[in-house]
Formats: structure tokens, sequence, C-alpha cells
């Protein structure tokens, strides 16, 4: 199943690579049951984080002096190549979806949409994973010009 996963992220980020100059990585150090990856443009950057019952994806916009943050999250009601007695591929479906829209500067989340608590922390946590992607580029000499301030 992660094999499989993984030739599925592996055509992805191909496919993604023909179409603009990006940098990609699988990443090893974010944790995820299917795997992630990181593509890195001269304005955005992607991160791809799989599951067996969700996907997420955490977009990093550079604006002038911070960056937009847009986080997005679909939760599935079966894990994702789940098979039956006879070996048949369930389709999964979306049961839910959650978005979330920030903007960091000075290495802090400055702006949440919400005032809630339990979003500024999911949003500290993003910021977290989105470090650890970028520290995982630099020392394997991608996503060199980036660096979130």
């Amino acid at each position: 199943m992660i094999k499989r996963f993984a030739y599925l992220i592996f055509i992805n980020l191909l496919c993604l690579s023909f179409t603009s100059k990006a940098d990609e990585i699988t990443l090893e150090s974010i944790p995820s049951t299917e795997g992630a990856g990181l593509i890195c443009r001269k304005n955005k950057i992607e991160i791809n984080i799989y599951g067996e019952t969700y996907r997420g994806k955490i977009t990093v916009i550079k604006n002038s002096n911070r960056y937009q943050v847009i986080s997005n999250a679909e939760y599935y009601n079966v894990p994702i190549y789940y098979h039956d007695d006879n070996d048949e591929n369930i389709k999964s479906e979306v049961v839910f979806t959650v978005t979330k829209r920030y903007f960091i500067q000075n290495k802090k989340v400055v702006s949440a949409i919400s005032s809630d608590p339990i979003d500024k922390e999911k949003a500290e946590e993003e910021l977290s994973l989105i470090s650890i992607a970028l520290k995982e580029a630099h020392e394997n000499k991608k996503c060199l010009s980036w660096n979130i301030q």
C-alpha cells in the first residue's frame, strides 16, 4: 500500500515538474502514514501530506513582507486503497474538508481567520511542519531561496 502511494506521489511530482520549474523532494522528516512531499517554486511552496484516511496540502505564498498560508485537509470515509473481500478497490469518499488561511511574519502566526485558540494552535503546528520541511529540503540542497522569516 505504501509503495502504491509513493508511486502516486512520484507521478504527481513528475507531472508538476513538466509544467513548471520547481524543486521537489520526498520528505522523510514529516510523520505521515503514506508519505509527504515538498514542491518549491519561486513564490510558492506546497507541502503534500498523505495519510490512510486523509490528504493534506499546505501552500505558502510569498508576499512583500509576510507569507500567506492556505491549508486544506480532506478526510475520507474508508482508507485509501482499501480492498473488500474480493480484493476490489473500494472508492473512498470525502467526508469533510477543513480549510484554514493565515499569515506568517517573523516566524510567528500574525493573523488567522478565526480567533479560536484551537485554530491558532493548529496554525502553529503547521508552521512547525513548514520549518521541518524546509530544513530537510535545505539539507538536500533544495529550496535554498526559501527561508520563513
